[in-house]
């Protein structure tokens, strides 16, 4: 490629100088042998020169594409090692667009500004030197302009290529934008929410207009100022040859000469400043794609590393602790004994530290303090990968990939046969969907599992982890989004494939592992209490609690109704002054309300009428604070909110967002008071349990 743009070059640079020879030397004295000569020269060398540019074009777009490829890969290879916090920190869309936008911009600039920008420069340099072999004086008037040239982008590079970045990230938030629209359009369209989406992307798009403006007028004059102060030069140096030639002082071949690289240097110059642009906006691509290149793994095998040859017997947390990024510390010396072949369930709060105690289990994060054991050994001095491969894991939300349910469940254990993977769908009880779909195992599922249905989606996951026939079946509110019947089936499933490994499962719902080996109760990042069912409920602590505050709420076996037993309303402050009979008289009231995954139950500064007890799912509460929404707290089955509407007239004060699918019960205040309107005693002591709730 260097050996095809040097010619490209030296035959640019030297056919304008070839009009000095032609007149002086051919034409003037009507030398004919010297025109032959010199034309002759002439058409072998353009000929020698089509070549090599048509090389150069082929191999500069050749060199191009394996440098972008490449750089494809590095960064993907790279988002394959960053940690799963990384992914929670940086939106889907703005990945997306770097990989899209971002690349798209720099290889944009390596496919034809760069190597024209290169060319352009020593094309620049080669016709300087030409001018001042041609007429040295002429030349430094030509040249006087070149300073100013630079100038420009000395003064507006730096301020093109930060607006050229500031774009790049606000195309990046559009990105993320427009694909959580995309996801949300179940919530977009039963809410009647077209129009403010319009709006509000709307006005998304004022911004990313007024950043664009400013971004391409700057690259712009990147481009126009360093040409206008060359032609100022070009002007003046061709007055002043005219007049030299003029008075014989210069000879006409050589004003023609001259003049002639003077245009061509104009070109390269233009070619050059052409390029920039692109170039520019290349380097904001290339700064965002550096910033998720600087990103470092979080775990990393130490040098010493040994794969994990024996299978995994006893698990020991030892007096861990652990804190995440933004300061909030996750667990605090927590040490629990794991036995080889136990089921073991982590129950708590939300918030509890459940979640964390998984994560640190699959090495996606390593404790700060303390140390995760296998049989005495810390998993720190084991590869990540061997550790992992003795693991099967059902997470709350499982990803499928875009490919069939038999492909799906064979990326648990690539090398699994045919047969292997009948074996597993009948152990998961995928039989019954298999064999209803037309296209059985070869079924394509699509985007993220979309075609199938949340309880079909977790028996594919189960399949997949199943598949591995792994030592310990790691379950993270695998779960919380099924229906009672599907949610019953998996729990079957599951308490039949624990033969002979270790479970963990971690989970909100206490009837899923109410029959383990060994309950832990997790609450602020510490071990509350542990043992049995029956023990924890006999010592009447945070366990007892967190069972009788799920209790007595009763979901059908199809989920889609759900009732309270009238004693289950007791355990509310404000409804437990009724008596039993009124009680019984509110629990017939309660109407069922199912609100899907990323759906507001309310929105804050809403009016307030209804109260709501979840009997199941998953609520997170966001509160609007110095104009960023931000999530305070989540609920769960048991929990209840939005009591103190059924006797005072208010406005909601914070947002509800079901992060699962949600079963609630509701209660509107016009049947409340109704009911309560007639025992003046009554809504006295309601009164009384919402001042001191207030309080």
């Amino acid at each position: 490629m260097l050996g095809a743009l040097l010619i490209d070059i030296a035959f640019d640079s030297a056919f304008p100088l070839s009009f000095k020879f032609l007149i002086d030397d051919a034409i003037t004295p009507r030398d004919g042998e010297m025109l032959a000569l010199i034309l002759g020269i002439l058409v072998g060398s353009g000929i020698v020169f089509s070549l090599a540019s048509i090389a150069l074009d082929y191999l500069a777009a050749r060199i191009s594409n394996d440098l972008i490829n490449g750089l494809r890969m590095d960064l993907f290879e790279h988002l394959q090692r960053l940690p799963v916090s990384f992914f929670e920190r940086v939106g889907g869309g703005d990945i997306t667009a770097r990989f899209s936008g971002d690349l798209g911009a720099v290889e944009n600039a390596l496919g034809t500004p760069l190597p024209v920008a290169i060319l352009s420069a020593l094309g620049l340099t080669i016709s300087i030197a030409l001018l001042f072999f041609l007429q040295w004086q002429l030349a430094l008037i030509a040249v006087a302009g070149l300073p100013l040239a630079a100038l420009a982008p000395r003064l507006l590079g730096r301020r093109a290529t930060d607006a050229g970045f500031e774009l790049r990230e606000e195309q990046g938030r559009l990105a993320d934008a427009v694909h959580e629209n995309a996801g949300a359009q179940p919530v977009v369209k039963a809410f009647g929410l077209e129009a403010l989406m319009i709006r509000s992307f709307g006005k998304r798009l004022a911004t990313l207009r007024t950043m664009g403006i400013r971004s391409g007028f700057l690259a712009a004059l990147l481009e126009r100022v360093p040409n206008l102060a060359l032609l100022a030069f070009h002007l003046a140096a061709l007055w002043i040859g005219a007049w030299l030639a003029l008075r014989d002082s210069i000879s006409i071949g050589a004003l023609a000469s001259f003049n002639a690289i003077l245009i061509n240097m104009s070109l390269w110059l233009n070619s050059m400043t052409y390029a920039i642009p692109e170039v520019v906006r290349a380097a904001a691509g290339y700064r965002r794609i550096e910033q998720i290149l600087a990103e470092r793994p979080e775990i990393v095998d130490a040098a010493d590393a040994a794969p994990l040859e024996a299978t995994p017997g006893a698990i020991d947390f030892r007096d861990v602790s652990f804190g995440y990024p933004d300061g909030r510390t996750a667990l605090s010396g927590v040490t629990l004994p794991i036995a080889r072949g136990a089921f073991v369930g982590v129950v708590g709060p939300s918030g509890s530290g459940k979640s964390t105690l998984i994560r640190l289990l699959l090495r996606f994060h390593d404790p700060a303090a303390g140390a995760v054991l296998a049989d005495g050994r810390d998993i720190r001095t084991l590869t990540q990968h061997s550790w992992r491969s003795r693991m099967g894991v059902v997470f709350q939300d499982n990803v499928l990939f875009d490919t069939t349910i038999g492909e799906n469940i064979r990326l648990g254990r690539q090398d699994a046969s045919d047969a292997d993977i009948d074996d597993v769908v009948r152990m998961a009880e995928l039989t019954e969907l298999v064999d209803s779909l037309p296209d059985g195992l070869d079924t394509t599922v699509g985007a993220g599992g979309g075609r199938l249905s949340g309880g079909e989606r977790q028996r594919v996951a189960l399949a997949r982890a199943m598949i591995r026939s792994p030592d310990m079946l790691i379950l993270d509110e695998a779960t919380s989004a099924l229906d009672p019947r599907t949610e019953s089936m998996l729990n079957r499933t599951i308490d039949r494939l624990r033969r002979d490994r270790t479970v963990v499962s971690a989970t909100h719902r206490l009837s899923s592992v109410a029959h383990a080996d060994l309950i832990v109760v997790m609450a602020k990042g510490r071990v509350e209490e542990h043992g049995t069912h029956i023990e924890l409920l006999e010592r009447r602590g945070l366990y007892r609690r967190l069972w009788e505050k799920q209790g007595g709420i009763l979901v059908d076996i199809h989920g889609v109704t759900a009732r309270v037993e009238p004693d289950r309303l007791a355990q509310i402050p404000m409804l437990a002054v009724l008596d039993p009979a009124t009680r019984t008289d509110v629990s017939e009231m309660l109407v069922t309300q199912s609100v899907e995954t990323g759906n507001e139950v309310f929105a804050e500064g809403d009016p307030a009428d209804t109260f709501y007890l979840i009997a199941r799912g998953k609520v997170e509460v966001l509160r609007t604070v110095d104009g960023i929404r931000r999530r305070v707290n989540t609920l769960d089955d048991g929990d209840h909110f939005g009591e103190v509407a059924l006797v005072t007239h208010a406005r909601r004060g914070a947002t509800i967002r079901a992060l699962v699918p949600t079963m609630l019960l509701t209660l509107r205040r016009e049947q409340f008071l109704d009911l309560i309107g007639r025992n003046e005693a009554l809504r006295t002591a309601i009164e009384a349990a919402v001042r001191d709730r207030s309080q």
